[in-house]
């Protein structure tokens, strides 16, 4: 196999892993969301505290999130062989009722197949 075709395999695995995990958290599927993130998973979300760890990522997830549903419209997926990077819109209902719609961007950088760092932020919405 040619480096660049391996490289676009690589690359391809990302993203489809990446739109899997929009697709697990629109659905509420916890365990898929979890299977795509290592143990060591270094979360930063803008205004938020640092979530360090897969413990205190299930804790976000199962306790502290925002978010009651809602859907993500991915607009731009980029791969490259170090992570992926999107940019979207999010609009959704939060556990307190309110309705929002904000536009996100978010930074995965991989280690393997397993996000290990991701970088989240938004249009100014808190969610």
């Amino acid at each position: 196999m040619k480096r660049n075709s391996h490289l676009s395999l690589i690359q391809s695995n990302k993203e489809q892993n990446i739109r899997r995990y929009y697709q697990a958290v629109d659905a509420h599927d916890l365990d898929t969301i979890y299977s795509l993130f290592s143990d060591d998973i270094v979360y930063e979300r803008a205004g938020s505290p640092v979530i360090a760890g897969i413990i205190e990522f299930k804790k976000f997830y199962e306790s502290e999130r925002q978010i009651l549903i809602g859907q993500h419209t991915l607009l731009d997926v980029i791969a490259d062989d170090h992570g992926v990077a999107v940019r979207g819109i999010f609009n959704g209902q939060l556990k307190n009722g309110r309705n929002v719609s904000t536009k996100f961007s978010d930074i995965f950088i991989m280690s393997g197949d397993k996000v290990q760092q991701r970088y989240t932020f938004f249009d100014g919405t808190e969610v």
